[in-house]
Formats: structure tokens, C-alpha cells, sequence
């Protein structure tokens, strides 16, 4: 994510490492329709 170093022009030394979009969307934007997987598609219970 060096890329927003650049762009928010910070310092070398400092690193982002979370990017939290807030707002809405404007409305010509394409926003991708993703859905959450049930818990039975991502766990295995024993």
C-alpha cells in the first residue's frame, strides 16, 4: 500500500496498513455484488 503514502503525501517511516472507505457511492459507480459465505462453506465442526 505504498501507493497511498504518495497519495496522502506522508512520511518514508510511516506505513498504512488499513484503508476504510466511508461515504456513498456515487451514481454512475459499479459496485460488485458480493455476498458473505455461510459458515457451513468456511468451518469444519468435529
Amino acid at each position: 500500500m505504498t501507493f497511498l503514502r504518495t497519495v496522502l503525501d506522508r512520511p518514508a517511516h510511516e506505513r498504512p496498513f488499513l484503508l476504510i472507505p466511508v461515504g456513498y457511492p456515487t451514481d454512475d459507480c459499479q459496485v460488485p455484488d458480493i455476498h458473505r459465505k455461510p459458515l457451513e462453506a468456511i468451518s469444519r465442526w468435529r
